[in-house]
């Protein structure tokens, strides 16, 4: 954490974030080969197009030599130094030519994390906080339709997450890395096809500003009837998020004993270590999943 500054309404910290695994945004699309990207020194390098659209656009020998040739990246590539990056890959991906699931960037083509997503990381953790800890709300029926709005408040303008604000999370020096997810089918007992995923990998670190509306909690009741109690101290918002952690690793640690996964167990283990150590200290920091 670096500073806080604080008035009357807002509560505004400064913070710094860190990946402690491979992190992946989506945006929805996939990254095809030899439409979106190529393979250069056997990594998947991934074109950026409008600056390619501009080099073909002013060079007409090139746009006639396109006219005869199929518009694939791998042809043009013979033609023209193709403007992109690379993507760093695990030495156990068996990734060939294969769809990428894409990471949101912005407009230069640098990977960050939205703050849009990082807050629904939030929400999302202290609605299983209360669910596993609330009594009243663990014993009430609930339908899907109902359950978010019970929480966090029926409207935008009720909803108690409405005086949190998280800002987009930027990442220093930053390259996305390819990583080949394996999907174990609990049911079935057997691995599926694999998903190969642009990442931002682990250990990459990043800043970002979150702010706690302190005059909207302590005035909650009047405008929202959500479930969760004011949040207007972040370190009361961090021991909910970490206790969360807590819960969610001892039940995916369940989950690899069950099947016999010991290296994924072991893992857990030292981060759950690393969750309770931490928070002895005077300023813990969150640990959330984010995807």
């Amino acid at each position: 954490m670096k500073t806080i500054k604080s008035n009357e309404k807002t509560l505004s910290l400064q913070l710094e974030i860190e990946t402690i695994t491979p992190v992946h945004v989506g945006t929805g699309d996939k990254l095809q080969y030899d439409l979106d990207y190529i393979y250069k020194n056997n990594l998947p390098y991934v074109v950026r197009k409008k600056e390619m659209y501009d080099m073909i656009a002013n060079d007409n020998h090139i746009k006639e030599i396109l006219e005869q040739k199929s518009f694939k990246l791998s042809e043009i590539e013979k033609i023209i130094d193709l403007p992109g990056y690379s993507m760093d890959i695990n030495n156990n991906s068996d990734h060939n030519a294969q769809d990428i699931i894409e990471h949101i960037k912005d407009a230069y083509l640098n990977p960050y994390f939205p703050g849009s997503s990082l807050k629904g990381a939030i929400r999302t953790f202290l609605a299983a906080d209360l669910l596993t800890s609330n009594e009243t709300i663990i014993n009430k029926k609930w339908t899907n339709q109902n359950i978010m709005g019970e929480l966090f408040g029926q409207t935008a303008n009720s909803d108690i997450m409405r005086s949190i604000h998280v800002g987009d999370v930027w990442l220093n020096n930053c390259n996305t890395k390819l990583v080949q997810c394996d999907v174990f089918h609990l049911g079935k007992k057997k691995l599926l096809k694999p998903l190969f995923v642009e990442t931002v990998p682990e250990e990459v670190n990043g800043n970002f500003t979150l702010k706690l509306d302190q005059f909207l909690m302590k005035n909650s009741k009047v405008w929202c009837n959500s479930n969760i109690a004011s949040l207007s101290d972040y370190t009361l918002l961090f021991k909910k998020i970490n206790d969360q952690a807590t819960r969610f690793i001892k039940s995916e640690m369940n989950i690899f004993n069950d099947q016999n996964l010991l290296n994924e167990k072991s893992w857990y283990q030292e981060l759950l270590k690393r969750i309770e150590e931490e928070a002895k200290g005077d300023h813990p920091g969150a640990y959330i999943q984010m995807a």
